[in-house]
């Protein structure tokens, strides 16, 4: 037996208002990276003047002259080290990788500040990322947004010393 014009309409209405309800309900649009609730804070951050290749990895010196070895198996979040680049090393929380050691290498723009193309979440005086871990805010930060979440990533600016500076 076939259905009624009549029950097909209540059907299709059905459907349309349930898809409205879900996607009013999220408050992350579809596709767009989340902030973990729990994030670590780096061990290292730096720009990178040297690089130079050993057996275990890749070992980075930075621009205060202290050095960070990216052992092979260290997980890639960004890009990889290139001399000039913003360079942000850590362990654990949400991007531990197999040797522990997870990095992200930001290069500069033309205005000075390195891109990290990622969402984020301001928590405290740090900011939260969708990557799994957190930076501080600078002392110029005047967001007063809190949340930054979008498809593609919103995108932050940074200063030098790993300050984020705004979006």
């Amino acid at each position: 037996m076939r259905d009624s014009p009549h029950l097909d309409l209540v059907r299709m209405t059905a459907v349309t208002l349930t898809i409205a309800l879900v996607a009013a309900a999220c408050d992350v649009p579809l596709g767009a990276p989340d902030v973990p609730d729990e994030v670590v804070a780096p061990s290292t951050v730096g720009v990178i003047t040297d690089l130079a290749q050993q057996d275990d990895g890749v070992l980075a010196t930075l621009d205060d002259g202290s050095t960070v070895l990216l052992p092979i198996g260290a997980r890639d979040l960004i890009a990889g080290p290139e001399i000039g680049r913003l360079l942000i090393v850590g362990e654990g929380g949400p991007a531990e990788s197999t040797e522990g050691v997870w990095y992200a290498a930001l290069r500069a723009l033309p205005s000075g500040c390195f891109d990290l193309p990622v969402n984020g979440e301001v928590r405290g005086e740090r900011m939260a990322l969708s990557v799994g871990f957190s930076l501080p805010l600078s002392d110029t930060w005047s967001e007063t947004e809190t949340r930054f979440v979008n498809s593609p990533p919103v995108g932050f600016c940074l200063d030098e010393s790993g300050a984020v500076v705004r979006p």
